[in-house]
C-alpha cells in the first residue's frame, strides 16, 4: 500500500512546484522483507511553446520488522534519485498534434545497512506519446 500527499504550487508563467510526503507499507510474506517507508519528493513542471519539462528530485527511508535471517541485522535503507522528462510537441507535428515525442533521462542510488541490497540505476530512454 503506498499513499501520498502534496501540493502544486503555481509559480505562474506555466510553471508548477509539487511536494509530496509519500508512505509506503510494504507487508510481505516474511518480516525480514517487509518494511514501512517514509519519502519526500519534489517536481518542478514547466509548460512552453513547443517543449514541456518535468524534473523530480526525491528522498526516502524504510525500516524493515525483523532480522534479516542470512545476515544477522534488521534492514534499514536509504534511497535517493533525481530524473527529467522533456516533451517535445513539434518533432512530430506532421502525425498530427496529439503526438509528442519524449526523452528521459533519470539515476537514483540505493544505500543499505546490508552491503547486499546497495543499488544504483541509471536510465535514458526516448519515446512517442500520444495524447487523447
Amino acid at each position: 500500500m503506498a499513499t501520498s500527499i502534496g501540493y502544486q504550487f503555481d509559480l505562474g508563467d506555466k510553471e508548477s512546484l509539487i511536494p509530496e510526503l509519500v508512505y509506503t507499507k510494504d507487508d510481505r510474506d516474511g518480516d525480514a522483507v517487509s518494511a514501512e517507508t517514509w519519502g519526500v519528493q519534489l517536481t518542478y513542471a514547466k509548460a512552453g511553446e513547443r517543449f514541456n519539462l518535468g524534473l523530480t528530485g526525491s528522498y526516502d527511508s524504510a525500516d524493515y520488522d525483523k532480522r534479516h535471517p542470512i545476515y544477522g541485522k534488521t534492514r534499514e535503507d536509504d534511497s535517493w534519485g533525481v530524473g527529467g522528462t522533456l516533451f517535445d510537441k513539434s518533432l512530430l507535428r506532421a502525425l498530427g498534434k496529439d503526438w509528442w515525442a519524449t526523452a528521459t533521462a533519470a539515476y537514483y542510488e540505493g544505500d543499505s545497512n546490508i552491503n547486499f541490497y546497495d543499488s544504483t540505476l541509471w536510465t535514458m530512454g526516448v519515446g512517442v506519446m500520444y495524447r487523447f
